[in-house]
């Protein structure tokens, strides 16, 4: 069971120092909650600072479903845990080696890319 957020107390934003040492954590609090307290302004990139490389586009993915026997998902999943790999990872990995259109860019796992 999830309980609501407690309200933050009002503080005295006459106290510079403590408006100092709280202004790291107004970029956490939802929005409207920071009550007059600044967000620290993002850091400058440095000078001569290299751009990174813009990662492969992804791909458009559909989902599919497969009623596979238990012992095959078994080793299926046995497997892709011994490597360290997801399960599709694995299946992705059979597909190109079987002769399907597998590019390199299929193989970024979505989970950690960052949501927009």
């Amino acid at each position: 069971m999830s309980r609501a957020p407690l309200p933050l107390p009002d503080l005295d934003l006459n106290d510079d120092e403590l408006r100092r040492r709280l202004d790291p954590l107004s970029a956490t609090l939802p929005a409207g909650q920071a009550r007059g307290v600044a967000a620290p302004a993002p850091a400058p990139a440095p000078v001569g600072a290299a751009v990174r490389a813009a990662p492969p586009a992804k791909p458009p993915r559909r989902g599919i479903e497969f009623l596979l026997p238990d012992a095959v998902v078994t080793e299926i999943k046995t497997r892709a845990a011994r490597r360290g790999v997801t399960a599709t990872i694995l299946l992705l990995e059979l597909l190109r080696e079987a002769g399907y259109p597998v590019v390199e860019a299929d193989f970024t796992d979505l989970r950690k890319q960052p949501r927009r």
